[in-house]
C-alpha cells in the first residue's frame, strides 16, 4: 500500500488512447519507464529523444511522480517486434516428434512487459527435471510434456495475444482518427480489475495473484466469483474502463 492506504499494483500502466505509458519497478532503488507506440506512428522518433520522452510521460498524470522521483542512468532504448507465440510438438493426433522437447522461448514468448518469461521457462525445466528420469517411451514422454505445459504454461498465452491484439487496433485506430473500437468482454473485465485492485483488496489479492503466477488466469478471470464482482463494478463505475488521462497526440506533436 501507498501512504495513503491504497493498493499500489505494479507495474502502473496508463493507456492513453493512441499510447501507452508505464512505470516499472527494478531493484536496488531503480525503475523504468516505458512507453508504448504503433510502430507506424511518426512521433515515435520523437520518443526515442530525451527531451520528447520526458515530455511525453510527464503529460501522463499517474506516471508524472515516477519521472520526478529519479534520475536517468541509462540511455533510451528501442524495444521493438513484441510478439506472442506459443509452439507445440503435439497436436490432436499425438505427437509430431518424440524424445524432444520445446523450453522457455522455444515453446512459449509473450509481450516481456509481463516479465513472466524466466519464472515460466523455469516451471518448464523443473518439470522436466522432475520427470525425464522415469521416462521409457519417447513419444509418450513428447505428449506427456506437451499436455503439461498447455496446461501450466500455454493458458498465458491467449489472454495475453488477445490483450495485445486490442491495443493495437486502437492505438492504430487513434493514429488514423477513427473511433476507438470497442473493448471485448475479456478486455473490459481485464481493465476493470486493474483500476479497481486500488481500492479493493479482495480484487487486489486476486489480481496480484496472477500477476506472480501463483494463480493462472483462469482462476483469476475466468473465476465466476471474481467476474460477477468486476461485472458489478463496471456497472456501477464505468470509469473503471475508462481511457487514462495523458496528452493527445496533437498536444505532444506541437
Amino acid at each position: 500500500m501507498d501512504r495513503n492506504g491504497l493498493h499500489v499494483i505494479v507495474p502502473i500502466l496508463a493507456f492513453i488512447g493512441w499510447a501507452r505509458s508505464m512505470a516499472f519497478l527494478g531493484d536496488n532503488g531503480t525503475f523504468a519507464l516505458l512507453a508504448t507506440i504503433a510502430a507506424g506512428d511518426p512521433l515515435r522518433r520523437r520518443l526515442t529523444t530525451e527531451a520528447g520522452f520526458r515530455r511525453f510521460h510527464s503529460a501522463v498524470p499517474v506516471i508524472r511522480p515516477w519521472l520526478a522521483a529519479g534520475e536517468p542512468i541509462s540511455p533510451i532504448r528501442v524495444m521493438a517486434r513484441l510478439e506472442n507465440s506459443y509452439r507445440r510438438l503435439a497436436d490432436g493426433d499425438g505427437p509430431v516428434a518424440g524424445g524432444m522437447v520445446l523450453l522457455g522461448d522455444s515453446c512459449l514468448h509473450t509481450n516481456p512487459t509481463a516479465g513472466r518469461g524466466v519464472s515460466l521457462a523455469f516451471a518448464q525445466a523443473e518439470h522436466l527435471a522432475l520427470t525425464i528420469g522415469g521416462a521409457t517411451d519417447p513419444l509418450a514422454y513428447t505428449a506427456g510434456f506437451d499436455s503439461w505445459t498447455d496446461a501450466h504454461i500455454g493458458v498465458w498465452y491467449v489472454p495475453q495475444a488477445q490483450a495485445d491484439a486490442t491495443m493495437a487496433r486502437r492505438i492504430q485506430a487513434a493514429v488514423a482518427g477513427q473511433p476507438a473500437p470497442p473493448l471485448d468482454p475479456a478486455e473490459r473485465l481485464r481493465s476493470a480489475a486493474f483500476n479497481a485492485a486500488r481500492t479493493d483488496t479482495d480484487i487486489a489479492v486476486a489480481l496480484r495473484r496472477m500477476l506472480h503466477l501463483v494463480a493462472r488466469p483462469g482462476e483469476v478471470l475466468g473465476n465466476p466469483a471474481v467476474v460477477s464482482q468486476l461485472r458489478a463494478l463496471v456497472n456501477a463505475r464505468p470509469e473503471l474502463i475508462a481511457v487514462a488521462a495523458g496528452p493527445t497526440r496533437e498536444e505532444l506533436a506541437a
